[in-house]
Order: C-alpha cells, then structure tokens, then sequence
C-alpha cells in the first residue's frame, strides 16, 4: 500500500514538459539559479524530446554563468552547441562559451592563459555567426583581450629594463608595435622601443671603437 502511495504521488509531481519549463523559468527570473538548473537539468533528462529542450539546456548554462560557475557553464554551453546546432540558441551558447573565459581573465600581470582561449573562442564564434546580434559584443571582447596581452608584454619590458636586459626589453616592446598595433599601449611601446633602440646601438657603436 505504502509503494502504491509513493508511486502514485511520485506520477503527480512529474511535470509535463510545458510545465516544467515554465516553474524552472519563474526561479530563473527571480534570480533563484540554483534551484531553476535543477528544473532545467531535470527537463533535460525527462524530456529529451520536447520543443523546449534546447532551451532548457540554454538556460541551464545561463543559471551557472550567472552563479559564477564559469566551468560548469562552458561545459553546458558547450553541450548546447554540439548537440543542438541548428538551434536559435545555439550561437548565443558559442558566445557566451567565449564569456566563460572572458570573466575568468586575471589581472595583466598574472598567466593569460583564459585571455588567449577567450579570443580564440570569439573569434571561431565570428567566423561561425558572421550575422549574430552578439558580434559587435565579441569584436568589442577581443579588442579588451588584446589590450591585456599588449599591456602585459609591455610591462614585461618594462620589467627587464629595471632589470638591465635592455636587448630582452626591445624585443618586448618589439612584440607590442608588431602584434598589438591597434592597441592603446603601441605608441608608448614605440617611444620606448626607438629610445631602447638607439640606446642600444649607441652602446655598441662606442665599444666598437673602443676595441679599434
């Protein structure tokens, strides 16, 4: 009697998918993430066929990013995007899969490993969704990326001319002028470079004549 009871109450609260949907939906909205995954995840699971499923999927990601799981929410974005590829979600996940990274980036001083997979991820994600509402968003991304990088091997530069390797430091501002022209630490990486450059060449011209 006792099993009969529990199955029948367990057939109750299993949601159609509509249903489920919109009860993880209303958490989602009042900021109740956590709880509106486990909707989600669970529609995923019961409800594989349903219309809804790739949006529940979509939103799922979207519940770890806006609980700061960055990795959770690259996995599930990721989900999204290779099972569901002809999804309206589907380049809104390829995005926000290069967000992930993008809120994962450190200081400029720090390993820029995040920063590098976030212009790569933004810039696969242009390539693919040329015509995507976010692409002036991920160009606008890569720029503050490259600027990072820029201002990082900039500083590294800096670094080694308090250190005395002013031939190390010139191929640091080198990098910069080359790489990073359209970044706004290229013109102070130029002045440097010149002075480096004829510092250095000064340099070597006097022991030159020195040895003559």
């Amino acid at each position: 009697m006792t099993l009969v009871s529990c199955a029948s109450k367990e057939q109750l609260v299993r949601l159609d998918a509509e249903d489920q949907f919109a009860v993880a939906k209303r958490d989602f909205d009042k900021g109740k993430y956590s709880r509106a995954a486990d909707g989600f995840r669970r529609l995923t699971f019961e409800h594989p066929g349903s219309a809804r499923v790739d949006e529940a999927q979509f939103r799922l990601a979207m519940c770890y990013y806006k609980m700061k799981d960055y990795t959770q929410a690259e996995a599930e974005f990721r989900h999204l995007a290779v099972n569901y590829p002809d999804s309206p979600f589907a380049d809104d996940a390829f995005f926000y899969t290069g967000m992930t990274h993008y809120r994962q980036m450190p200081a400029y001083y720090h390993d820029q490993s995040e920063t590098h997979k976030a212009i790569d991820s933004f810039s696969r994600f242009l390539v693919r969704y040329p015509e995507s509402e976010f692409s002036s968003m991920a160009k606008e991304r890569i720029r503050e990326c490259r600027d990072r990088l820029a201002h990082k091997e900039l500083e590294n530069g800096k670094l080694y001319l308090k250190l005395g390797g002013y031939e190390s430091a010139v191929l640091y501002f080198q990098l910069v002028v080359l790489e990073y022209p359209d970044t706004r630490w290229s013109e102070e990486a130029k002045r440097l470079l010149n002075k480096w450059q004829d510092k250095i060449g000064s340099s070597e011209s006097d022991t030159s004549q020195t040895k003559k």
